[in-house]
């Protein structure tokens, strides 16, 4: 990602899910990589492994829209009521 690639980052962290399936950082990347419903997909599992990740909720309401996108930001508020989003 940091390199711009987003199809290899995508990539790469499908590959590390086959080593580490519950990992809800290799689903962030894809969802970093990704856009539109791949992305909140991608945000949307790694939320079904970690939903207490604040980050992942403000991550998730960064592609969504309408009532989907007030959810995740208020979800990601009540979490870290200090920060609430990025």
């Amino acid at each position: 990602l940091r390199r711009g690639d987003r199809a290899a980052a995508a990539a790469d962290a499908r590959r590390a899910l086959r080593f580490a399936p519950f990992s809800s950082d290799a689903w962030r990347v894809v969802g970093e990589a990704e856009q539109g419903g791949a992305a909140r997909a991608a945000f949307r599992r790694a939320l079904e492994l970690d939903p207490r990740d604040w980050s992942l909720w403000a991550s998730l309401a960064a592609v969504s829209k309408g009532e989907p996108r007030r959810l995740a930001r208020a979800e990601a508020a009540r979490l870290n009521p200090l920060g609430g989003s990025r």
